[in-house]
């Protein structure tokens, strides 16, 4: 058989031979496993080429690369100690938080206690009211709260005096990821209209997306910055900004589109790193310089001044000056701030990737 109808009819026994794991073929490197590694839909890989193939995806919200089921490495076990790749860090709902785009208090989810889950609207825009005209409540409870741990599904209600766009309950079924970075599905319904959860940016019908709330950083090294107004994976790689540590930081272009080439036709590497890099923890101002050679769109030198948001969350002004092997200047850009919403032309807008979406020690332990 092929390795991967092999690795499909053994999916096709549940798994009760045990012992035919380790006599198949990864369906990655189509050789024979090493540290194999069972996912939950029975399929079977090395643990290398597992973890790699998963971490183009996520190694904590991915799929079986054969079949597209649901796997992790929460969920993936070594076939030969049993054991699971990782244990979640954070194991209850209680006690979190969780946030849009906006925020703490932009209809953010808080679960302070079995008894205690609500919607805070603390810090909700002007123009979100209710049918009467009254301002969002700063906090708003969720009735018949119930947990199911099995599915790590939560459900509740929300019940309004007054109205909201003419529905006064709105029901909840929220589904969280194991180890709750996210809320991976479920909907809510508002009378006629049904909203749905989820992290896919490609499924339009994905419209609420919610991450766990982490405390915000006290710099910005340990951080990963790409470029647009909202943080989407899909993003990084494609000049995206890392601040692994004062001495090791990069920008990223592992994701660049094709079209992208040096001056002879090359490919950019996959990080560059910033040389004569200073940081200012008075004013939050990073300063660096790129250096290239081959040249990239005519600069040879490129000179960077970042100024942080104080809470870390985004780069809100700065500039990026280009410069010919000559020294004479390139058109200069500046850095603007993408909480206000507009896009002016010649400016830059970063934002931070997420907390909780940065790899944790134990998960890059895995990899290494």
């Amino acid at each position: 058989l092929h390795p991967v109808s092999r690795m499909a009819a053994a999916a096709g026994d549940g798994g009760k031979h045990r012992g035919m794991d380790e006599a198949l073929d990864c369906a990655v490197c189509l050789g024979t496993l090493e540290s194999g590694c069972r996912l939950p839909c029975k399929h079977v890989f090395c643990r290398a080429c597992i973890l790699q193939s998963m971490k183009r995806q996520s190694l904590t919200h991915g799929s079986c690369p054969l079949c597209r089921a649901p796997a992790n490495v929460y969920t993936i076990q070594d076939i030969a100690s049993g054991d699971f790749l990782a244990k979640p860090e954070v194991s209850s709902l209680y006690g979190l938080i969780f946030v849009q785009g906006g925020g703490l208090g932009v209809a953010s989810y808080h679960f302070d206690a079995e008894d205690d889950c609500y919607i805070s609207y603390a810090q909700a825009p002007d123009s979100w009211i209710r049918d009467d005209g009254s301002p969002m409540p700063e906090k708003q409870p969720f009735v018949n709260p119930s947990w199911e741990e099995e599915t790590h599904t939560f459900r509740g209600s929300i019940l309004w005096e007054v109205s909201v766009h003419g529905e006064s309950r709105w029901d909840y079924e929220i589904i969280f990821a194991e180890d709750f970075f996210a809320v991976v599905g479920g909907q809510v319904i508002c009378g006629s209209q049904t909203h749905r959860f989820g992290l896919d940016v490609q499924d339009p019908q994905t419209n609420l997306k919610y991450l766990r709330w982490t405390a915000p950083p006290t710099s910005m090294f340990g951080s990963v910055y790409v470029q647009g107004f909202v943080y989407e994976g899909f993003l990084e790689g494609i000049a995206s900004y890392h601040f692994e540590s004062e001495d090791n930081c990069y920008i990223s272009y592992a994701n660049a589109p094709p079209g992208w080439r040096l001056d002879d036709g090359s490919l950019p590497p996959e990080r560059k790193s910033f040389a004569e890099t200073s940081y200012d923890s008075s004013t939050r101002t990073f300063r660096g310089t790129v250096r290239w050679n081959p040249s990239f769109n005519s600069a040879t030198r490129w000179e960077y001044e970042m100024v942080f948001a104080d809470d870390f969350d985004h780069i809100v002004q700065g500039a990026f000056r280009s410069f010919r092997e000559d020294g004479s200047a390139l058109p200069q850009m500046g850095f603007g701030d993408p909480t206000l919403g507009t896009r002016e032309l010649g400016c830059l807008y970063y934002v931070r990737k997420p907390g909780v979406l940065m790899m944790s020690p134990q998960i890059a332990a895995l990899l290494e």
